[in-house]
């Protein structure tokens, strides 16, 4: 999916969510002023509170549990409690509650699909007004003349391996030897991927790729308007090793995790995850000390984790089944879209990551 269908997506979304939220409110009151009209012995209120309740709220539910794609076990006995005044209040205020969550999931991923789309637009317009420039015709000249010489072009900056940053791009059934170098062929090109993230990534020789756990890493450097990923000639060249590059690149992942309100927890029931820079949450796997959070805070009895793509990492209790069933879900969306990391799910508990069956 491209940019821009992913936000007209994304902008169809909060558009149905916000639709959705009014009448929840107006079904809520409703129920509110029957519960109020039979306390204080009115009859008439609570009769015109309990058919406003029970016709407003059905609608309002169904419409709700479609904009933030609420399970049909939970869908359909709130719109059963609609009936009773007091459950159509805690029906209808919890759907709202949910909505509101999902508003503000939304809204963060756009503000992070925007971003991305801001970024894939610079990539490729560099390498445009070169193709497109003008080139000189040559003229003749005379016998007598020599030709001046060409003047040297300026040299352009290299990116540092020391500044760069880590990137898993697959999870491994097996967990492979700490440090373990692993031969990366060039796959087929992915669909919808942009001819310079292409030509980037084709002709880079021996790109570094080792294990570590469960996770094939690899590292990619900032060029200003695309990403370079890290060679092995560059990182012997920059006097790296395999242990140090990949040190370094966890150093400049935590100096982002750090940055304050760089990392956010958001809530997207029935899982949770992160959001960071826009470009590579998956590799937040590889930081310890958020998980170890994580089960303190939010996964007593381990976290699942899923990573599809590499800007996406969510996660829920193992003791969720319907956490778990949502992220195998959002996993298989994404399984043939850009950027596709896995649809493996892992498990991380005291012990370590382990895959989740």
């Amino acid at each position: 999916m491209n940019h821009d269908a992913e936000l007209d997506l994304l902008h169809a979304q909060s558009a149905d969510i916000a639709a959705a939220q009014l009448p929840l409110l107006v079904a809520f009151g409703f129920a509110m002023t029957a519960l109020a009209g039979f306390a204080l012995s009115s009859p008439g209120i609570g009769i015109v509170g309990w058919f406003g309740g029970f016709l407003i709220g059905l609608y309002a539910i169904s419409r709700g549990a479609a904009a933030i794609e609420l399970p049909a076990l939970a869908k359909y006995p709130a719109m059963i409690a609609t009936f009773v005044p007091g459950f159509c209040a805690l029906a209808t205020g919890g759907v709202w509650w949910l909505s509101r969550n999902a508003a503000s999931a939304n809204a963060a991923a756009i503000e992070r699909t925007e971003r991305s789309a801001r970024l894939a637009a610079q990539r490729p317009a560099t390498a445009t007004a070169a193709a497109r420039a003008p080139q000189p015709t040559p003229a003749a000249a005379p016998r007598a003349a020599s030709p001046a010489p060409a003047p040297l072009p300026a040299a352009t900056p290299s990116p540092i391996p020391e500044k760069a940053l880590p990137v898993v791009r697959a999870v491994l059934e097996q967990p492979a030897d700490p440090g373990a170098p692993i031969k990366v062929g060039i796959p087929e090109r992915p669909e919808g991927m942009s001819d310079t993230d292409w030509a980037l990534f084709a002709n880079a020789t021996g790109p570094v790729a080792r294990g570590a756990g469960h996770f094939l890493v690899m590292y990619r450097m900032d060029n200003g308007d695309n990403w370079l990923f890290v060679n092995e000639d560059v990182r012997e060249q920059s006097g790296l090793t395999r242990d140090g590059l990949h040190r370094k690149a966890l150093q400049n992942l935590m100096a982002i995790v750090k940055r304050p309100g760089q990392l956010r927890q958001v809530d997207h029931p029935p899982y949770l995850g992160f959001l960071l820079d826009g470009e590579h949450e998956s590799s937040l796997v590889l930081v310890d000390e958020i998980w170890k959070a994580v089960l303190r805070n939010d996964c007593p009895n381990g976290a699942v984790v899923a990573i599809p793509a590499r800007d996406l990492c969510m996660f829920c209790d193992a003791d969720s089944p319907e956490g778990i069933v949502a992220l195998r879900e959002m996993c298989a969306k994404f399984r043939d879209q850009p950027g596709f990391v896995s649809d493996q799910l892992l498990l991380y508990t005291a012990q370590g990551w382990s895959a989740f069956r």
